[in-house]
């Protein structure tokens, strides 16, 4: 690879990235005295041939001629040379500028993911239109944009349907606008990628480009929710009451956050959100697309070191041992399970995610657990939060 040559004050202006095959011009300045012409080589990284394209002027106004198919990194040299003699040349200094040589890709299908509701369903497909070739100003950026066609491909079983013509999975059609059709049968989330190839090879280059975008059936979903960077499966302790909350989308489906119990201040931007807050707040982002309501995601923060999410009371106790969220919706969602263990570490007492959840639909507020026929001793309560397994000692007297 060359590396640009040192100058102090000989350089080249023009530009940096262009298109192959393109002819374009570049000037030079702050010229060494003396110097009565140029002279310049464009070096391809990809040739074997280091001297492809050459040339030589008096005006310090040139142009040069990319004719390489191929797309990569081209490299025009430029020498100042003083003709002192006809017989001798000297070059008084030489400058390099690197230049990129570039064909773009078709812009993303639909802008994004394409979504099916349901099996055999139409929906039309669009990526960039084709432009054609300036012939008669090759360094105008449609020179670049020129493709003799599109092609489309999805994967086996979604077929694109062309004027009529046998439904495919792989078309070439003249336009950049097509339809496509889901499976008899299908299944709800990611399905693939469609993919469309705007054809360079056979009209002016060596290569073709090509962009690609999901294909989604159904409503949206939501994974991976993180406060701060880490992941938000449990209760999360936020010193200072501010967070920064994420989420990774599935379904090209749009975001809703909004804060359901506590208080604080909540900005989103799509699939981010900040809040500033104190004490214990629940956050919930919701998703929908065109096929409807989608997956949802559920934050707890408490700027409170000590926890705060639940009581536990009486401790000492008797006949009752109740556990009492900080809010109801917490029974089933966050809090999962509660277990009661005597000292040798068998069950005493249970509520389960189920049982939580049929209590929560009852609006009932806590979970209660019996222990009026239990010995009196020591004994162990395990709270299931998330990830998390909070243990507390509980005392029966």
């Amino acid at each position: 690879m060359l590396t640009p040559l040192a100058s102090f004050a000989f350089h080249i202006n023009g530009p940096t990235a262009v298109c192959p095959k393109g002819t374009y011009n570049y000037s030079a300045h702050n010229i060494p005295a003396g110097t009565d012409y140029y002279r310049w080589h464009v070096v391809y990284d990809n040739l074997g041939n280091p001297y492809s394209e050459n040339g030589s002027t008096a005006g310090t106004t040139f142009g040069v001629t990319f004719n390489s198919r191929n797309i990569g990194v081209a490299y025009v040299i430029v020498e100042a040379v003083d003709e002192d003699l006809p017989t001798s040349l000297e070059v008084r200094d030489t400058y390099v500028l690197t230049v990129n040589r570039t064909l773009p890709s078709p812009a993303t299908p639909n802008g994004g993911t394409i979504i099916f509701c349901g099996a055999n369903e139409t929906v039309s497909v669009a990526s960039s239109p084709a432009i054609p070739y300036n012939q008669t100003n090759p360094s105008d950026i449609a020179s670049c944009l020129f493709h003799c066609y599109y092609t489309w491909q999805a994967p086996g079983g979604w077929n694109f349907q062309e004027d009529g013509n046998a439904p495919s999975n792989f078309i070439s059609p003249g336009t950049s606008t097509n339809t496509l059709r889901s499976p008899g049968s299908v299944s709800n989330g990611n399905n693939g990628f469609i993919i469309a190839t705007a054809v360079f090879s056979l009209c002016a280059y060596d290569v073709n480009t090509s962009s690609s975008t999901g294909l989604w059936v159904g409503t949206p979903s939501i994974s991976n929710g993180q406060a701060n960077g880490s992941p938000a499966n449990s209760p999360v302790y936020v010193p200072g009451g501010y967070a920064n909350l994420s989420v990774d989308e599935g379904g090209g489906g749009s975001l809703n956050w909004y804060i359901a119990n506590g208080s604080g201040s909540l900005s989103q931007s799509g699939n981010y959100a900040s809040i500033s807050f104190s004490g214990f707040v629940r956050v919930v982002v919701e998703s929908n697309n065109r096929c409807g309501n989608g997956g949802s995601w559920t934050f707890y923060l408490n700027s409170d070191s000590g926890g705060g999410y639940y009581r536990i009371s009486p401790n000492p106790a008797q006949e009752q041992v109740s556990v009492t969220p900080e809010i109801s919706e917490m029974m089933g969602e966050l809090i999962e399970d509660v277990t009661l263990y005597d000292d040798k570490a068998k069950v005493c007492g249970n509520a389960s995610k189920e049982q939580l959840k049929k209590d929560k639909a009852a609006k009932k507020t806590s979970i209660d657990l019996n222990v009026k026929g239990l010995a009196r001793g020591t004994y162990f309560l395990h709270v299931k939060m998330g990830d998390e397994v909070k243990k507390h000692q509980i005392i029966l007297n």
